[in-house]
């Protein structure tokens, strides 16, 4: 992932589990999904291992249907920041110090 990064420029900027953090936390406050598998759906697409090692042996259910709706909504997600509406970036400018 760091060199798929550096690729694309990030270099210094942004790291694997940097953009796993981001969308981690992302999903876990914003995807719309309800179902009863919404949070086990994330800990798989970001291939973590949950539950203990009985349960993680004999559940051998993988949630592609919330994984696939999850991926679906990040793709969306992305594609609505990297085309933003016009007049949707509202400047900030600096305060001026007291003379």
């Amino acid at each position: 992932m760091n060199d798929v990064l550096k690729r694309a420029g990030l270099h210094g900027k942004l790291v694997g589990h940097g953009l796993r953090k981001l969308f981690s936390t992302a999903a876990h406050s914003s995807w719309p999904y309800s179902g009863n598998n919404r949070e086990k759906a994330i800990e798989m697409a970001l291939a973590h291992v949950t539950g203990s090692s009985v349960e993680t042996t004999y559940n051998r259910h993988d949630y592609m249907k919330e994984r696939r709706q999850l991926a679906q909504w990040w793709a969306d997600s992305l594609d609505r920041l990297a085309k933003p509406e016009s007049g949707s970036v509202v400047p900030i400018k600096r305060a001026r110090r007291a003379a």
